[in-house]
């Protein structure tokens, strides 16, 4: 099972940039997986088919009425921050995306989250990180914003079924897209600091050239 939520790092807020990564999945059995992008996030599990219609009601009351109780949020927050210290800056791919973030015309630029902002993270007060993480979700997770795939080996009438009874009771707040017209001729970089020459040091041995077409 797949469900696709078209909000990404675009939406997270000025002030805690990288708000995303605090939405975690928690499922019995199979496996699961969640991943943001910059305009998508995407939650993933798979189990035995004998078991698929209670995970599915599991699965489905993240989005519909999510605990997301106080304590719980400050743990994941301090596993976050670890995973990000040890991993993120470990990989050439998000050392180069870092670069492209700081020439983007978006605010907040994408990709933004570095050391820095997750120290800052850790002098904001948990009440302003629980009260914005809460908002976060009921303007973004709409049922009009969702996406959702379901492989089984079962009829196709039985799983509309399932889709019915589950996903049907996500609610949907109709509020508009974020949109980026407001850029003239879909200028997302900065033209003049595109004409520079920029050199990232590899952590692995490996030598390549980016050219970045606006």
């Amino acid at each position: 099972c797949g469900l696709c939520v078209k909000v990404g790092s675009f939406n997270d807020p000025s002030e805690l940039p990288g708000l995303n990564f605090s939405e975690f999945v928690g499922l019995h059995g199979g496996t699961t997986y969640s991943v943001t992008d910059c305009e998508y996030t995407r939650f993933y599990f798979d189990i035995s088919v004998k078991q698929l219609e209670p995970a599915l009601d599991h699965f489905v009351q993240f989005f519909i009425e999510p605990l997301m109780k106080k304590d719980a949020i400050m743990r994941e927050r301090e596993i976050i921050e670890n995973e990000f210290q040890s991993n993120f800056l470990s990989c050439d791919k998000n050392r180069k995306e870092l670069v492209l973030s700081d020439i983007t015309r978006i605010a907040p630029p994408p990709n933004r989250i570095r050391w820095k902002d997750l120290t800052s993270h850790n002098n904001i007060d948990d009440d302003k990180v629980y009260e914005e993480l809460h908002k976060f979700r009921e303007r973004y997770y709409s049922a009009h914003r969702m996406m959702l795939a379901i492989q089984a080996r079962l009829p196709l009438d039985i799983l509309e079924t399932f889709v019915t009874k589950f996903f049907a009771k996500i609610s949907s707040n109709w509020l508009p897209f974020n949109t980026f017209t407001k850029f003239k001729d879909y200028e997302f970089f900065d033209t003049v600091s595109c004409k520079e020459m920029y050199k990232v040091k590899p952590i692995k041995d490996i030598s390549q050239v980016c050219i970045l077409d606006t």
